[in-house]
């Protein structure tokens, strides 16, 4: 009888654990860091601006990227606070990553300026992320751990369950960080490819240019060099004329 009572006071502790670890992960994208990435255009000589709520204590990370536009890839970059003050600034950058922590709650406004352009817009890749900014919390369970302090079985299934939400949270962190890389790894081949595009539409435009000119002198000489062998001809005339 022993041994079927422990079977099946495993077995039920099991599937509790089973449904506890189903309710975290449904509940767990609300509980961690906020993350966003945009492609926007920048109209020559205008100003995009993007708000975001943010508590106090939070971390705002942004990335950002100009991939694409006229011959230079730059903008001006600016953070403001929800009292309007600057508090992060980057002028005439092709990228930047900024990692600010904010003192107050409040919408914080991101801004990426283009007026200093006459003609070229700006096609700008940026990734926002909102970080609690607190440290792993499990210190208390590892000194208790380290004291001998004995538990009961509420609380060692508490601590149990702390341990398996913060092992998901170091996946889920993980995960969110490997796709921001490969987002970042996206907006650069786009830029790259978009300044290979613009060399290519370059190159082809003076070579069909240079081509068009190298047959009007040709055109030009055939003319003239059959002028000198014809007596009626047009082109001789003008030869005369100019002569006298």
């Amino acid at each position: 009888m022993g041994f079927f009572t422990l079977f099946y006071t495993f077995y039920r502790n099991v599937n509790r654990l089973n449904v506890i670890i189903i309710i975290l992960v449904i509940q767990l994208p609300s509980s961690l860091c906020f993350e966003q990435d945009l492609t926007v255009t920048v109209d020559p000589g205008r100003e995009e601006c993007f708000y975001q709520t943010v508590t106090s204590g939070q971390v705002i990370d942004v990335e950002f990227q100009v991939i694409g536009g006229g011959r230079g890839l730059d903008v001006h970059f600016a953070i403001y606070n929800p009292h309007g003050a600057q508090v992060v600034m980057d002028l005439l950058k092709t990228e930047g990553a900024h990692r600010h922590e904010a003192k107050e709650t409040g919408d914080y406004k991101v801004c990426f300026d283009n007026t200093f352009s006459s003609y070229s817009e700006k096609v700008v890749y940026f990734a926002l992320m909102l970080d609690s900014g607190e440290e792993d919390e499990d210190d208390d369970d590892e000194t208790r751990k380290a004291s001998g302090v004995e538990m009961t079985r509420h609380e060692f299934y508490d601590m149990t369950v702390e341990d398996i939400m913060y092992k998901v949270n170091v996946v889920r962190n993980n995960l969110v960080r490997a796709k921001h890389l490969q987002e970042q790894l996206r907006a650069f081949e786009a830029r790259d490819r978009n300044l290979q595009e613009r060399n290519f539409n370059m190159v082809n435009g003076w070579s069909i240019v240079q081509l068009l000119a190298m047959l009007a002198v040709g055109f030009i000489q055939v003319l003239m060099l059959r002028s000198l062998f014809d007596d009626k001809s047009r082109v001789r005339k003008i030869w005369k004329f100019a002569k006298f």
